[in-house]
């Protein structure tokens, strides 16, 4: 049986910052298909960047089967698209949905999308070999675990599907079936560009942030691999990929030190000390963890912190950490020699200028000089299935009371540098984030002029010319006077 996976692009953001990586998760799916004994194909537009039309003649010359498409929030109308013409080409095949955004919004798409037959939900290297059983005919889809399919016109949700346990048990991502990604994988890191590849070495999240869809998304559970198998796996990207680099690509890599600081000396034993980056959470980090992470290689890490207000952390975001900590981590990390790159987030629920100016004054202090730059990304808070934020912007009216997530709405923000998907605005009016946001980008010496072709596609409506209009001034203003608190 022939499979064809394809993860759509649709992510307008600088791509030129950022290495052309395999989609890890379709990966390890690919993988399961070769090891059940069949064909297998990968389309990720990401790293491909093909038209539309170059892929559906792709995926008619393949002639699959079964036709994946793996896709968040912010690609989903390239998804949905990419299914209608795919239904078109390959009537036959069975069209699945899996990612982020069909196990968080399974029913809703099922019932608006009739070009996806399947939607799974969650993980997926056991439920693709149950859907190869189906259409073989060896398998009913009502005894399928962890999926939604359409049952007499009627969406039907199968009971969950319970999680790999093992995650040691699963082959490595079919890396070879993504093209020439080790040729697009250099990043700049010292002065120096490197190839970097990327690992997973757990799955799942136990924190709640109101904005985040992680923990839903895993039920709220994390599961390791162990330290023999993470190094295993470094040790493969290093000598089968030549490797000069690695990223770990945990939404949080340090949720249980010790098992970090065995991570790190075997590392170190097996000479692997390469250059790596990895997310951690400031509440429970030390200088002697961070030192740890240094001798074995660690560059960068991600901090997710979101805002500057204690208010915000604790009250509106549920964070669990405070601007305490994160101040101990940056003068932690630079007295290492460690670049801490911090995310924020501007128009939280409640959040006002003053909240949010305290969110301005922290950045700064993320600055590392010896880099030549401000490490800070900045973002306007968006809204995603299955959040706390989703209900919330149900509740003030934001969302309509029939919003469907397969269906563009002219009346919600969006920017298409950070995906569509619909902007949470309470507070903060869209001119005075104009303003936050190009104070960040005085500080971070973040490349905006390379924006500017991805915001000319949003000029082509009223709204988004009047969003551009402030964006404008906000940029004039800040270069003609500087950063204004």
């Amino acid at each position: 049986m022939k499979i064809q996976l394809i993860v759509p692009s649709g992510y307008q953001g600088i791509k030129e910052s950022i290495p052309f990586l395999p989609t890890l998760g379709v990966g390890y799916v690919a993988s399961a298909v070769e090891a059940a004994g069949h064909q297998v194909s990968v389309i990720d537009n990401f790293i491909e960047n093909l038209r539309e039309k170059e892929i559906i003649k792709r995926v008619a010359g393949y002639g699959a089967d079964i036709v994946g498409l793996s896709f968040g929030s912010e690609n989903r109308f390239e998804a949905f698209s990419l299914s209608e013409k795919i239904k078109k080409v390959l009537p036959d095949a069975l069209v699945v949905a899996g990612g982020p955004h069909p196990t968080l919004a399974a029913e809703d798409m099922l019932k608006n999308i009739g070009s996806v037959d399947i939607a799974v939900i969650g993980e997926g290297e056991e439920a693709i070999v149950d859907l190869i059983n189906l259409k073989c005919g060896r398998k009913e889809a009502g005894k399928i675990e962890g999926v939604a399919y359409r049952d007499a016109g009627k969406i039907k949700l199968a009971s969950p599907r319970r999680q790999i346990s093992d995650l040691d048990s699963l082959p490595y991502p079919a890396r070879h079936l993504f093209g020439d990604w080790p040729e697009k994988s250099g990043i700049l890191i010292r002065g120096k560009s490197l190839r970097i590849g990327h690992l997973m070495t757990s799955r799942g999240c136990v924190f709640k942030c109101n904005f985040c869809s992680e923990s839903r998304i895993w039920q709220n559970k994390i599961r390791f691999r162990s330290p023999e198998s993470v190094v295993g796996e470094i040790r493969h990207l290093v000598d089968e990929w030549k490797m000069q680099a690695y990223w770990f690509y945990d939404s949080v890599f340090t949720t249980d030190p010790r098992r970090v600081i065995d991570i790190c000396d075997l590392i170190i034993k097996r000479g692997l000390v390469l250059p790596w980056r990895c997310n951690i959470r400031v509440d429970n980090m030390s200088k002697e963890l961070l030192a740890k992470m240094k001798e074995a290689g660690c560059y960068l890490v991600g901090l997710g912190v979101e805002s500057g207000s204690d208010r915000i952390l604790k009250e509106v975001i549920n964070k669990r950490i405070n601007t305490g900590q994160v101040r101990d981590c940056i003068r932690w990390c630079k007295e290492l020699d460690i670049i801490p790159h911090a995310f924020f987030v501007l128009s939280h629920p409640t959040e006002g200028m003053e909240e949010a100016r305290l969110s301005i004054d922290l950045m700064k202090e993320f600055y590392v000089e010896k880099e030549g730059r401000g490490s800070v990304g900045l973002g306007i808070m968006r809204i995603y299935p299955g959040t706390d934020i989703e209900k919330k912007a149900h509740d003030q009216g934001i969302l309509p009371k029939d919003y469907s997530w397969t269906k563009r709405y002219k009346d919600l923000e969006s920017l298409p540098m950070q995906g569509d998907v619909p902007v949470y605005t309470d507070r903060l009016s869209m001119k005075e984030m104009s303003g936050l946001i190009f104070q960040w980008q005085q500080i971070s010496c973040d490349p905006f002029l390379k924006r500017i072709p991805y915001i000319f596609r949003d000029l082509l409506t009223f709204r988004g010319l009047i969003k551009y209009f402030y964006f404008g001034l906000a940029f004039i203003k800040v270069k003609l006077f500087g950063i204004k608190d």
